[in-house]
């Protein structure tokens, strides 16, 4: 009889009755998109009641939602009535951007095709800004030796600073705008009105502007025609596309010399800025050159690669990538380079050679053999001190590189030149002992280091480093 039947019928139904009411519990908790199990809508509400802070028109702000609004702003802070009156104004920013959003889902402006265009782009904006700035998060302190470096190239950051006083008129060039008409209304007039007078009546774009900025805060380009203008002096000159032209009259230079620590601090934080702009110009140009861009307009598609390739900046000549790229290469190589040298010498200095014309039962004599273990060992306590500080120095480019990584070179583009200059290592390591005339040279060990202290010491005397 099976073994089945054996149980009262009520307790096979009751069993069976909780099996399918488990399992259909389980399937009414799968979300149909992915298989995730979820929680059923009234348990969350009641998990999270507590968290709830407001409910607009039905739609739920939490206390999440203020404090990823505030989190950076309450940086420090602990007065709980400034906490309190910044947490209100974040919940009241919140509600009227959802009373905002709202109307306008119902206002017929959000389906007109250019609103909805627009609003697309500053999506696809906001989007890349957070992408970027999560790329950037662990972006290294900048290297102080180039901050340094650029100070010394620069005395007009420092000692040489001035604060300049001057006017700015941007014209928009079209067809009745033209450099030399510009150039006809300034001579006849250096005030300038006439010229802003002029622009008025012809309706031409333009924008009019007077400035007080120290040399650091301005772009190199400007500071260079500053100071080729006396008091008074008026320069004009035309944009390089061709579409706008630059009127600077410069009121007033005064010197304003700065210290060096406080030269330091500011373009510490230029240079900071300028690493983030690199990592996400490198990033921006990886994901490039995966994608299929076909640009159709060859006038739009010259300026598009002039502009991607733009890498001007305030630390670093573009002409230094190629030198910085062949200084990773080999600093990575060092990784087989000096254990490799290292080795060779640490082994012919501590090999106990032995005299042919010895018999041998002399070598197996006691005293020999303790002869030569003394020998070693001696050998070993000289060698090897001298060997540990040197082998630190030669390592020292490697661990200032891991320090201070260049950030111009992204993180797949450092992976090669590692592997590059891995492969370089091993493969003069593989020549050295392949080739008859290398391993000749090389066996005494004092030529491999000699090279390698002697790079080493270029490297430090003329502050080359990536």
């Amino acid at each position: 009889m099976p073994r089945l039947l054996r149980y009262p019928v009520n307790v096979v139904v009751i069993s069976l009755f909780c099996f399918f009411s488990i399992a259909g519990s389980v399937s009414a908790k799968l979300s149909p998109d992915n298989g995730v199990a979820t929680m059923p809508i009234v348990s969350t509400i009641a998990n999270s009641q507590s968290n709830i802070v407001a409910t607009v028109d039905g739609q739920v702000i939490t206390t999440d939602d203020i404090n990823s609004i505030i989190s950076r702003a309450l940086q420090g802070v602990s007065d709980p009535a400034i906490i309190t009156r910044v947490k209100a104004q974040a919940l009241n920013d919140l509600i009227n951007e959802y009373l905002a959003s709202t109307a306008f889902e119902k206002n017929p402006l959000s389906k007109d095709p250019e609103v909805v265009r627009q609003l697309e782009r500053l999506k696809r904006q906001v989007v890349m800004n957070f992408y970027l700035s999560s790329k950037v998060m662990a972006m290294p302190k900048p290297d102080p030796r180039k901050i340094e470096g650029y100070l010394q190239k620069h005395p007009e950051l420092v000692a040489a600073r001035q604060t300049f006083h001057f006017s700015q008129i941007l014209i928009d060039t079209n067809k009745s705008v033209d450099l030399a008409q510009v150039q006809i209304l300034v001579n006849q007039d250096p005030t300038l009105n006439k010229l802003v007078t002029w622009l008025r009546e012809n309706k031409a774009l333009s924008a009019r502007n007077n400035f007080w900025r120290g040399t650091d805060q301005l772009n190199p380009a400007i500071v260079a025609i500053l100071n080729g203008l006396k008091k008074g002096g008026i320069s004009v000159e035309q944009s390089k596309d061709q579409k706008g032209i630059a009127v600077i009259k410069l009121h007033e230079a005064y010197a304003d010399p700065v210290t060096t620590e406080e030269a330091r601090a500011t373009i510490s934080i230029s240079a900071e800025d300028e690493m983030r702009n690199q990592i996400a110009r490198e990033f921006l140009m990886g994901l490039r050159s995966k994608a299929d861009i076909q640009i159709f307009d060859q006038n739009l598609a010259k300026v598009d690669q002039t502009l991607a390739q733009n890498t001007d900046g305030i630390l670093e000549e573009p002409k230094g990538r190629f030198l910085a790229k062949a200084l990773i290469i080999w600093f990575f190589s060092l990784i087989i380079l000096v254990p490799a040298a290292v080795a060779v010498f640490y082994r012919q200095r501590t090999t106990f050679s032995i005299n042919p014309d010895l018999p041998p039962e002399a070598l197996k004599e006691p005293e020999f053999i303790e002869y030569q273990k003394h020998t070693k060992l001696i050998r070993q306590l000289i060698v090897i001190p001298l060997l540990l500080p040197v082998l630190y120095w030669l390592c020292m480019p490697l661990f200032d590189f891991f320090r201070y990584p260049p950030p111009e070179i992204g993180f797949q583009s450092m992976t090669m030149l590692a592997l590059a200059g891995l492969f370089f290592g091993g493969a003069v390591v593989v020549a050295c002992f392949k080739i008859p005339s290398l391993h000749l040279r090389m066996k005494s060990g004092w030529l491999g280091l000699s090279v390698l202290m002697g790079i080493e010491f270029i490297f430090f005397l003329f502050g080359i480093h990536a």
